[in-house]
């Protein structure tokens, strides 16, 4: 393949005012070296149309069958006029696309097209190109086909994705395992404390203070019950029920804050005391609506060490 023929399309003065007769039907950019199917006088590149014809042996433009031939002269002459400009650095002459060759060999300005040259010119920025169509950045030299340009990077983009989702697979299964883990972790944690149960032997459930409800063992509602019996329905005090803390968690595991000098206004949710006027620190979870004094925090949680 002849580079020069479609480096030329780089070289037309003004693309825009080509008839669109001398445009290939394939590529749709100004023909090169054409042939026109005698069909319907469509003309084609004949690299455009022999791709096509390895795939289909129809004619681009839905004709019943396709004979191709030399175009009309008519054709040949228009393609010849078009208005070109010199390609060496350093002449502004134009031309039409008949006189291109004899002007390209007689040019003062023309380059002697070494190996060392191309090579250089394969590395230069400069003389890097892209396609109006795909965005495709190739050398000015090098006949770009839009087609596989958008296939190779179609495979890009599925390798990249491919990658991505590997990688993106392996961190939601560290997660999991992190998951397993604390939740594996937290089961332990669990097991090794005693866990309160009502006269009837269920399993209690740390719940929100009620002020009012009627201690099923002590039958007094002096402090606020924190434990229920959800099967049978009783309430239980937090001192015939004790409370559990271990690892600076409440009983349900909310984190507990530690001050180190509570409020004038708090007291302590099991011996009942102003913590303040003790001089003590505080332990407190405000989902539970706990306070609790740091003597008591301790003596608890002493009973599940």
């Amino acid at each position: 393949m002849d580079q020069v023929k479609y480096f030329i399309r780089k070289l037309i003065i003004n693309p825009q005012s080509i008839d669109k007769n001398l445009l290939c039907l394939i590529c749709q950019e100004f023909v090169i070296d054409p042939q026109e199917c005698q069909s319907c006088q469509t003309l084609f590149c004949t690299f455009c149309i022999n791709q096509w014809l390895q795939k289909q042996q129809t004619c681009p433009n839905m004709c019943k069958q396709i004979i191709l031939s030399k175009p009309h002269r008519m054709f040949l002459n228009a393609i010849q006029q078009i208005l070109v400009k010199c390609e060496n650095h350093g002449c502004e002459q134009q031309m039409k696309l008949e006189d291109f060759e004899n002007h390209r060999k007689n040019c003062k300005n023309k380059l002697n097209f070494s190996k060392e040259l191309f090579n250089f010119v394969g590395k230069c920025e400069i003389s890097k190109i892209y396609c109006d169509k795909c965005n495709t950045q190739f050398l000015i030299f090098e006949h770009h086909e839009c087609i596989k340009s958008l296939n190779h990077k179609i495979k890009e983009v599925q390798t990249n994705f491919q990658q991505f989702q590997q990688h993106t697979n392996k961190i939601i299964d560290d997660l999991l395992q992190k998951v397993i883990q604390y939740e594996q972790k937290q089961l332990i944690s669990t097991q090794s404390r005693i866990i309160p149960q009502c006269v009837q032997g269920h399993i209690l459930k740390w719940i929100y203070p009620q002020n009012n409800a009627l201690c099923q063992n002590c039958k007094l509602s002096t402090s606020a019950a924190r434990y229920i019996c959800e099967q049978c329905r009783t309430y239980y005090c937090q001192q015939c029920r004790k409370p559990q803390f271990k690892d600076g968690v409440c009983p349900i595991s909310h984190p507990l804050q530690f001050n180190i000098q509570a409020s004038p206004q708090v007291y302590c949710d099991y011996c009942m005391v102003n913590i303040f006027s003790r001089g003590e620190s505080v332990y407190s979870d405000r989902f539970c609506d706990l306070d609790i004094c740091n003597s008591c925090y301790n003596s608890l949680q002493n009973n599940y060490q």
